[in-house]
């Protein structure tokens, strides 16, 4: 083996890393624990708020390696939000809704009006594609009106005027859309750091209107629908100074000392109420807001005299509160602490009664890794904030005279009015620009501004510039995101998710391990630690890419393990050729690695190409399985071809040798004589039959299609009893009004609903009047109490992109494995006979999918996840496919085929390979099984269709793509005229040689 000490060396570095990322996980669970147990009373009850203080506490405290609890918990390998609960949701911006804005009073023209509906009839219509569809509907209806007559607004001044072309307008409305998606992302993320979720995700999906939010531990969906959907509130607000606050900050230091003093107390008291002659915190929180301040004023002389009282006060405010040019600051850890005492009514009273505390939207950095966060005092009149910010013309990003970055923006002549009011009375002072209640920057005016043009200019960077530009912009272009898809998982499901998956990983693997040792005697052993490496390595990968663990993620797990076996089986299968033709026992290993190299990267390559393609269109479920997959067979490579190596020359180094099989296995699949070629006819037949049953079905039944290509609502419910589906059906159908369907989801108490109830309607009020009328029929089912456990929404925008991206898939997959094999085997036939026997194993599927609907436990929709398994299949029907074609293209070079007829090589070929195709195929079934039994209802469809996959696809390599190849090279031999078994065996050579 060349550069063995390099492979040993790599190995070493991997295993490094690996550790050290996975320890981030190990740590940041071990805080989650003591958080747990520091919050968990006598009861066994979880007080959520201790649990939250106590990591607030440590989050900017270095706690492992010099890193923070926030870096720990950011590098940790993180669970999905199937595996943990929480809530996946789409947002998308209408562009619609974005035109209309732009046109103004101009879109109320029945023209419009007509191209923005003729416009969104394609739903699947990206934004470049909408406006397309917009400007050719507008010119049919009105042909020869200008667009500039629609769009030369005052809103739009300096950008396009009466007389700009069609093409300048369509120009500035694509710009302008792909800046609202930009401010929508943006606004975004400002609403889930108000959250407060740890680690969320937040995405631009790339090409669309769309944003993807996921949200861990999320147990309030009613609460994040309202915060996500609607439009932004932009406000420009006058802000209190510190030293006009005095009176209410010492007050508020004052209070602060007597809550220490009532802590303190309670303390001494073995945590009983405060002494009768001290005020207890009950009696304060029960006080009234002007008797606490009158109390406060009646000590004010004797406090101001007190010096030590003074201190006192100080302490207790600067122990909570950080003094800031703007104001006050507190840090990060304690902003839980400090709204909590902000928002109490005695706190309030102390301060005017027209004052609003509000936080800054990002922290400032200080000393010790900790983070601060600014808290403005900001001034609103009976709520209101001096202006709004639909005044705003526009904002952009500019440089000032000194080449610095700035903002510019203007408003119209209402907006130029109240802001020179503003500015006037506001001179030397700041005044804050505020987006959903959180200050994005507080200004200092200069001076007074009496057009509405105005700048900004600070220590900003171009990139901060550019932001605050555009989210200037969100008042000027009314555009709401509406959720087009939305997923809810409970706690309680993502805990049993957890429980099933590391079951079916713990049982797969296993059975994998003893298999392998059952098969292979001796070499199995080493074949299990190489698989165990692997094992370790994919989780080490995952954790240094930052990689999210799903439940279908670690189906995709198991199942890569399960084909990770294909590689050793096909170097051990090698090394008994080897051995079976005499070599010493040193040179059968080398030469079965060598020999066996080709196939292994050609069956990968190929199941990689799919996985990708996986990864690029799957979203949910189907994107875990990706990543795991994909990632799965790059370690999985690099242990079977190295680390088995290594450590099968260990051996080989201290002098032993052992055995590949043993006295039950050892004949196994030796000296076979099936004749596949002779036979192809009939079974060309039989697949011809199963797929013609199936048209018959895709006709006449169709499919069960889920909610990903259909659209609609779907519930998990589960009942305290056993449930009767048709009678719960019936109640459905009754108080929603439409067609219902409820099945048997995981047990007899549990059922998964699907409707397409108030689907058109994107309001958050439309899924809460949803849930109540789902929870209203289960009611029905006396003296059977039921709950939702999770929820999934797909809007029909999101349903017809959705299909179509898994059309694009199949079909890409199908292309990729095509032009892989023209260019691996450099013969038509072959790419043929692999495409065909690809289309041939994804109609069976398919028909079956169709058949049997409705007659087994468990769903078989059409959805993302089967689209994910029919992908997969295609991966590991290739897989299977390329190691028979390496092996044909093999013999068909051997000296030994010479005056054979071509079905006689062929026969042979398949013959040898006859073995490994039984063991990886033995290995992946006995896992898909595990995954069946003990993965979950979830998952379990899709494990169904990934299990008829292997089957169907380990047939059709041998009885269709074969055969396939004999028949097109024979009528090609007819063509040709040299003998076809000698043309390819010249073709051929070459490889051989290279191999040798």
């Amino acid at each position: 083996m060349t550069n063995k000490n390099g492979i040993i060396a790599l190995t070493i570095v991997i295993a490094l890393i690996s550790v050290y990322n996975l320890s981030f996980t190990f740590v940041s669970r071990n805080f989650k624990s003591k958080a747990i147990a520091y919050a968990t009373d006598a009861k066994g009850e979880v007080d959520l708020t201790k649990k939250q203080h106590y990591i607030d506490s440590l989050w900017r405290e270095e706690v492992y390696l010099g890193h923070t609890l926030q870096e720990v918990t950011e590098r940790e390998l993180n669970l999905g939000l199937d595996l943990q609960g929480g809530m996946h949701v789409v947002l998308e911006v209408a562009p619609a809704d974005i035109l209309k804005g732009m046109a103004g009073g101009n879109a109320r023209s029945a023209a419009f009006q007509n191209a923005l509906k003729k416009a969104g009839e394609d739903k699947s219509a990206n934004n470049s594609t909408f406006i397309n569809r917009f400007v050719s509907a507008y010119k049919e209806a009105a042909p020869n009106t200008s667009l500039a007559s629609v769009f030369a607004t005052s809103a739009n001044r300096g950008k396009i005027n009466s007389n700009s072309s069609d093409s300048d307008v369509i120009k500035m409305l694509k710009t302008e859309i792909d800046g609202s998606i930009d401010r929508a992302f943006q606004i975004t993320q400002a609403r889930i750091d108000k959250f407060g979720v740890t680690n969320p995700n937040i995405q631009r999906l790339p090409g669309q209107n769309r944003v993807l939010v996921e949200l861990p531990g999320v147990d309030n969906p009613e609460r994040v629908r309202r915060l996500l959907s609607g439009a932004a509130k932009l406000e420009f607000a006058e802000v209190y100074l510190t030293q006009e606050l005095g009176a209410g900050l010492e007050g508020l230091g004052r209070y602060l000392t007597q809550q220490a003093e009532i802590e303190k107390a309670a303390k001494k008291n073995g945590g009983l109420a405060a002494p009768k002659d001290t005020a207890s915190a009950d009696t304060t929180k029960k006080s009234t807001a002007g008797g606490l301040a009158a109390q406060l004023e009646q000590k004010s002389d004797t406090a101001k005299t007190d010096s030590a009282a003074l201190a006192a006060q100080s302490a207790a405010l600067t122990s909570l509160f950080v003094p800031m040019p703007q104001g006050l600051g507190v840090y990060l850890k304690d902003t839980a602490r400090a709204s909590e005492i902000l928002r109490r009514p005695e706190v309030r009273s102390l301060f005017p009664s027209d004052l609003v505390f509000m936080w800054d939207r990002k922290g400032t950095e200080a000393g010790g890794n900790q983070l601060i966060l600014p808290l403005y005092f900001i001034k609103k009149t009976n709520g209101e904030a001096a202006m709004e910010g639909d005044v705003i013309v526009n904002a952009n990003h500019d440089y000032d005279d000194r080449g610095r970055p700035e903002v510019t923006m203007q408003m119209n002549g209402e907006g130029a009015r109240k802001w020179r009011s503003l500015t006037a009375r506001s001179v030397g002072r700041p005044v804050a620009i505020i987006i959903d209640g959180l200050v994005y920057t507080a200004p200092t005016v200069q001076g007074e501004i009496p057009n509405g043009n105005s700048s900004i200019t600070g220590s900003f960077t171009v990139e901060e510039t550019k932001d605050m530009a555009n989210v200037l912009k969100a008042g000027k272009l009314p555009a709401p995101t509406h959720i087009v898809e939305e997923a809810v998982v409970g706690s309680s499901l993502g805990a049993e998710a957890i429980n099933d998956g590391l079951w079916s990983s713990a049982v797969g693997l296993l059975i994998v391990l003893v298999f392998m040792v059952a098969y292979y005697n001796q070499a199995g052993w080493i074949a299990d630690i190489a698989l165990l490496i692997n094992l370790f390595f994919l989780l080490g990968v995952m954790a240094s890419l930052g990689a999210v663990l799903t439940l279908s993620g670690i189906a995709g797990i198991v199942l890569s393990i399960g084909m990770a076996v294909d590689a050793n089986v096909l170097i051990y299968e090698s090394i008994k050729t080897e051995l079976a033709e005499g070599k010493p026992f040193a040179q059968s290993i080398r030469d079965g690695f060598k020999h066996s190299l080709t196939a292994i990267i050609d069956s990968n390559v190929t199941t990689l190409l799919t996985g990708i393609i996986l990864y690029t269109f799957g979203t949910g479920l189907v994107l875990g399985f990706a990543t795991t997959l994909v990632l799965g067979l790059l370690t999985s490579l690099f242990s079977a071809i190295f680390i088995t190596r290594l450590l099968l020359e260990q051996k080989l180094k201290n002098g032993k040798t052992f055995a590949f099989t043993n006295t039950l296995t050892k004949n196994w699949f030796q000296d076979n004589h099936f004749d596949f070629v002779s036979q192809r006819r009939r079974f060309y037949i039989i697949s011809g039959i199963i797929i013609a049953i199936g048209v018959g079905s895709f006709i006449f039944k169709g499919f069960g299609l889920g909610i990903d290509f259909k659209g609609g609502r779907s519930y998990v419910v589960r009942f305290e009893n056993n449930v009767d589906a048709d009678a719960l059906r019936t109640n459905m159908d009754e108080v929603l009004g439409s067609t219902t369907e409820v099945k048997t989801f995981g047990g007899q108490d549990q059922v998964k609903i699907t409707t397409p109830y108030l689907i058109e309607d994107v309001t958050p009020e439309a899924d809460q009047k949803a849930e109540a009328k789902i929870l209203e029929a289960t009611k029905k089912i006396a003296n059977n109490p039921a709950k939702i456990v999770s929820s999934n929404k797909v809007g029909p925008t999101m349903a017809k992109d959705t299909l179509w991206s898994a059309v694009y898939a199949v079909l890409l997959a199908l292309a990729a494995n095509f032009v892989y094999i023209l260019i691996r085997f450099k013969r038509v036939a072959f790419s043929y006979g692999a495409v065909m026997s690809l289309a041939h194993d994804v109609v069976i599927i398919l028909a079956i999918f169709s058949l049997f609907n409705g007659w087994l436990p468990w769903s078989l929709d059409i959805d993302q996840a089967f689209i994910g398994a029919i992908l997969t299949m295609i991966g590991y029907s290739m897989n299977d496919t390329v190691v028979i074609y390496d092996r044909i293209r093999d013999y068909l070079a051997d000296e030994k085929s010479r005056g054979q007829n071509l079905s006689t090589v062929i026969n042979n070929a398949l013959n040898s390979t006859l073995s490994r195709t039984a063991v990886t195929g033995i290995s992946v079934i006995l896992v898909l099984i595990v995954l069946m039994i003990f993965g979950g209802a979830v998952i379990r469809g899709f494990t169904f269709c990934m299990l008829l996959g292997v089957i169907v696809g380990t047939y059709s390599s041998l009885f269709v793509a074969a055969p396939i190849v004999v028949d097109l090279l024979q009528r090609s031999q007819k063509n040709e005229p040299a003998p076809a078994v000698a043309a390819d065996a010249t073709a051929a050579a070459a490889t051989k040689k290279a191999k040798a």
